[in-house]
């Protein structure tokens, strides 16, 4: 028997006595995943797994569905073996799906085209992981529940403090809505906030499915002061579910009563998608989540952050709780920067600190900074992700957490990495979101007026510790710039196809090299730089920007209309020399190569010369190079 259909056998008596379960309609994707076609609409279909399963829906009625899990244990209903993603034919997320004794047990709605591809991925919360209980399993109830028209769910409700600005019209100064666009403006409001958005859906949708998808925006511009509306605990309360922007280049001082509520909140979302990119969030003070896309339970709703800063100076206990800062389905960061200083007044025990981010599904960071700090004693029990999240380990060693940091591992660029000499000192600036100059780190600079490499020294301080050093470049007023000359990144010299000159000749480079030395570029020289010069020596090498340049190549017509030109020596690293280097040097009385690496004169190298010059060749080179020079039409004396 083959090894194929003895293999084949096998797993046909497995699943016949149940032992290698795959389901119905499943393909096996991979070891660990498998593709279930969801087929039994309307019923309760039992699920059983050990770290993910796959199911692929396809409508037959377009309309809203409800989507159930019942997978709860233990005495505590809120624990669950597992929670689910609904994402499109794309990958891209959709929403988040839980226990339904989360949602009163009324499940996750969500609106689904007929015949359109959709994937529901169940995994195994990391509450079954931190109670022993080994794989996950439960039941799924996906449910037609009605048909609605999508282009009928265009109306959105502003609110501020009570009062109705959906029409345009606002009566508080720093504060502005276009109905049009969707888009909400704060610029230099300082007040109070109950500000109040409704989505038109009760349900989540996918943007492929619907054309008018609501991408609701929050532009923070000038500087904002915002406290908490007496009686309620959050300054943007938004219900519904849709895209909600959060951009600018703004800031937002956060004024919370912790006496007031324990449950303080920048953004309280109700199943909504935030995406922060620009404005930068700072609060003195607080306890509670800052940021949330969820209900109270349901964990839905994804948080994108791209760009910005979010500051929280003192983050404290609520009584004996510490609670999360963030709260949300899902959530990706790409760039931009968070940073939490928490305080705490007394003890804590474990089971009632969560982690800075509550997070359902999978916590991703492929930029930015996360900086958690606090004091020796409270950042020991302080956890980044509630129990029931995952993250990756990529993620992980982008987070730093501690009661002191390396400053070297705190992502920072200086504002400008090139300068022209002036005599005056240079001073960039070290950009670093969220670091406070003088109070987290300090900055010392070295050799920063006369032309060369100078030195930005970072010193860490506080909850910060050692240094970081940038380096950038003071060119001579000699040096000309062409195209983008001036390119510099710290590490490396000009880029390639620059051009500079050390006030004679003009080169142009053509291997980038780096300012330790490690590397050593390479140039060609392409040109004169002065036209009156008699004697040229082309040497080895030349430095520009404390990086060393081997000079391996005289460009074609290098050095045209050199009329008074009379003597030139080619370096010892020269390999090549161009057609009709020397087109009109016609005072050229000699040439002296003192390279042996030449393989080739091209034919017409030595065009335009006379014969009353002589070209002078290493000795050990002499009859090769007199042969090829001979042979490029030269006709002057080879010694």
């Amino acid at each position: 028997m083959k090894l194929k259909e003895l293999i084949c056998k096998i797993v046909m008596i497995l699943c016949l006595v149940g032992l290698f379960e795959v389901g119905i309609n499943t393909k096996v994707y991979a070891a660990e995943e498998k593709i279930v076609n969801f087929t039994s609409f309307g019923t309760w279909v039992e699920y059983k797994g050990d770290e993910k399963i796959i199911y692929k829906v396809v409508p037959k009625n377009s309309g809203v569905y409800n989507v159930a899990l019942d997978c709860g244990f233990g005495p505590d209903p809120s624990y669950y073996s597992s929670y689910g993603i609904l994402y499109n034919s794309d990958k891209k997320y959709i929403g988040t799906i839980v226990d339904r004794n989360d949602v009163d047990e009324a499940g996750n709605e969500f609106y689904l085209s007929k015949g359109k591809t959709y994937y529901i991925v169940l995994e195994r919360s990391n509450y079954a992981g931190r109670t022993g209980i080994e794989g996950f399993g439960g039941e799924i109830k996906i449910s037609y529940l009605k048909d609605v028209k999508l282009e009928e769910y265009t109306d959105v409700t502003v609110e501020v403090q009570g009062y109705d600005i959906s029409n345009g019209h606002c009566r508080f100064e720093g504060i502005s809505y276009d109905p049009k666009k969707h888009v909400l403006e704060l610029n230099n409001y300082t007040g109070e906030g109950d500000i109040s958005i409704s989505s038109p859906y009760d349900f989540e949708v996918d943007e492929k499915d619907d054309p008018n998808f609501l991408n609701f925006t929050i532009k923070i511009t000038g500087n904002n002061t915002i406290g908490i509306y007496p009686g309620l605990d959050s300054i943007f309360n938004i219900c519904g579910h849709g895209n909600f922007n959060v951009i600018g280049d703004g800031t937002v001082n956060c004024k919370f009563n912790l006496k007031d509520t324990w449950r303080n909140k920048f953004i309280d979302g109700h199943g909504c998608n935030i995406i922060f990119d620009g404005p930068t969030i700072i609060t003195d003070k607080i306890n509670s989540a800052l940021i949330v896309t969820c209900d109270t339970y349901n964990m839905i709703g994804k948080f994108t952050f791209k760009s910005g800063s979010i500051i929280i100076n003192n983050f404290v206990n609520c009584n004996e709780f510490l609670l999360s800062a963030f709260e949300a389905g899902t959530m990706d960061m790409s760039g931009g920067f968070i940073r939490i200083n928490y305080v705490v007044n007394g003890s804590l025990e474990p089971e009632k600190t969560h982690g800075m981010f509550c997070i359902t599904g999978e916590m991703n960071v492929t930029g930015g900074n996360i900086i958690i700090t606090g004091d020796a004693k409270t950042i020991p029990k302080v956890k980044v992700l509630d129990s029931f999240a995952k993250m990756n380990e990529k993620t992980k060693n982008a987070i730093l957490i501690g009661a002191r940091i390396k400053i070297q591992d705190v992502k920072m660029k200086l504002e400008k990495y090139s300068y022209k000499f002036d005599g005056n000192a240079k001073t960039p600036k070290v950009i670093v979101n969220g670091l406070e100059e003088g109070k987290d780190y300090i900055v010392s600079y070295v050799d920063n007026v006369n032309v060369g490499v100078a030195k930005v020294i970072v010193k860490g301080r506080g909850h910060f510790w050692g240094s970081k050093t940038f380096r950038f470049k003071i060119s001579g007023e000699e040096n000309i710039k062409v195209g983008d000359t001036e390119t510099y990144d710290g590490i490396h010299g000009l880029k390639l196809g620059s051009t500079f000159t050390d006030g004679k000749l003009i080169y142009k480079v053509t291997k980038e090299g780096t300012l330790d030395g490690k590397t050593v570029g390479k140039v060609t020289v392409i040109g004169l730089k002065k036209k009156t010069l008699k004697k040229v020596a082309v040497k080895a090498s030349v430095n520009y920007g404390g990086v060393k340049y081997r000079v391996t190549a005289i460009g074609k017509k290098a050095f045209k209309k050199g009329k008074k030109l009379k003597s030139i020596v080619i370096g010892k690293n020269v390999a090549k020399i161009g057609k009709r280097a020397f087109d009109g040097c016609n005072k050229l009385k000699r040439i002296k190569i003192k390279s042996k690496k030449i393989k080739k004169f091209v034919k017409g190298t030595f065009k335009g010369l006379k014969k009353i010059c002589v070209i002078k060749v290493p000795k050990a080179k002499k009859k090769v190079y007199a042969k090829k020079i001979k042979k490029a039409g030269f006709k002057g004396k080879v010694k």
